[in-house]
């Protein structure tokens, strides 16, 4: 009974894995579906004649059922997401006790069901910590073995996590200061809460969505995509890289916020600058973000699909903060897990095709210009 420790240690890990909720912060706040303020009648799509119109050509009384509408999809996609991510949690629990291996690297999990405990933690873990910066993010690098039927559940969370970021945008755009329906959000909010943000903006959309579905959500982990791979791999490779972030500006908008400026000789010049050059879109830089890179090298089938152009290089490539998660190894099969390994942070960056121009384009702000507009692309 040597092992009879370890045993108990595993089975203890798995049972609080089982009646865990999602990570909360230190206070201990249960996410209650009572604590959204979005009223479950508005989760009920909408029929409106939308073809060919904008949300500002509808009359007031139909504006207010469309911004009701994408309240009522943010909480309905909501509710889906955690319904399905609990879905997942269960198919990978009996992936772990069929066997099915599992590691990770960070957090360090000495064996496999500790690791696999660890990445179903990631995929449940949505809301902020104690202390945890708004723009804060938790890293972690594993991989996990899972049968096609955990797989397909992963997948069905994806679709979810990309439709929930569909629905950002589509409420930032209703947000917008030059909207027909930021006013109408503003009425509905008021009626909704007493302490609804009053500064309603684009970049506003985060901390209302929190103030609407949960204070403390963590929206950045809440859309990560979930890297997937349906066959076993040969290898995953991770590496942390310094990642350039940026955004693409059209030239009405550029021309607009330097507009705001005229007042000023320099932005007045930048204004001139922009209007005597015939690109329709420019990159604004925003400063540099640390992103983990996933290089994974596949095998069979899967990888030719993969890369139907290129045959030579059967590779995935992601740029995600969670574990990967690949198609479980068939009966008897030679091999039960890929290769893994982590890039020191002194090797060799690898150097990125730029898109734009070195040098910025005008003096009051850190834009540049695409290469395909001035001629300059390979």
């Amino acid at each position: 009974m040597a092992n009879a420790p370890r045993m108990q240690s595993e089975l203890k890990l798995a049972g609080a894995a089982l009646n865990a909720e999602p990570i909360l912060n230190d206070d201990n706040e249960a996410h209650d579906p009572t604590h959204c303020l979005i009223p479950k009648a508005w989760e009920t799509p909408l029929q409106m004649p939308m073809d060919g119109m904008s949300p500002n050509d509808l009359c007031k009384e139909d504006r207010k059922a469309y911004c009701e509408q994408i309240l009522g999809n943010l909480s309905s996609v909501f509710s889906a997401l955690r319904e399905q991510a609990h879905v997942a949690r269960a198919r990978l629990l009996s992936d772990g006790q069929n066997g099915h291996p599992a590691t990770m690297e960070s957090p360090k999990c000495e064996i496999a069901d500790e690791a696999r405990l660890h990445a179903i933690e990631a995929l449940l873990n949505w809301y902020y910590r104690k202390d945890q910066d708004q723009k804060e993010t938790v890293a972690y690098i594993g991989a996990v073995s899972a049968s096609p039927h955990t797989l397909k559940a992963l997948h069905e969370l994806n679709r979810l996590k990309h439709e929930f970021s569909d629905l950002l945008v589509t409420l930032r755009d209703a947000l917008d200061p030059l909207s027909n329906t930021r006013g109408d959000m503003h009425d509905i909010l008021g009626m909704l809460s007493e302490n609804a943000p009053v500064n309603l903006s684009r970049k506003a959309a985060g901390s209302l969505v929190r103030h609407l579905l949960h204070s403390k959500l963590n929206i950045r982990q809440l859309v990560r995509t979930i890297p997937i791979v349906d066959e076993l791999p040969y290898s995953i490779r991770w590496r942390w890289i310094d990642s350039p972030s940026s955004v693409r500006i059209d030239r009405v908008k550029l021309l607009d916020m330097l507009e705001r400026k005229y007042d000023h000789p320099e932005s007045r010049y930048d204004f001139e600058t922009v209007a005597g050059v015939t690109d329709p879109d420019f990159c604004l830089k925003k400063g540099q973000s640390n992103d983990l890179r996933i290089s994974i090298k596949l095998s069979g089938i899967a990888g030719a699909k993969a890369q139907e152009n290129e045959p030579s290089k059967p590779y995935l490539d992601f740029k995600s903060r969670l574990p990967v998660f690949y198609e479980a190894a068939p009966a008897d099969y030679y091999r039960k897990e890929p290769t893994y390994s982590m890039a020191p942070a002194n090797a060799p960056k690898r150097k990125r095709r730029g898109l734009t121009e070195l040098e910025p384009f005008l003096m009051t702000l850190p834009v540049h210009r695409y290469k395909k507009n001035t001629g300059l692309a390979e």
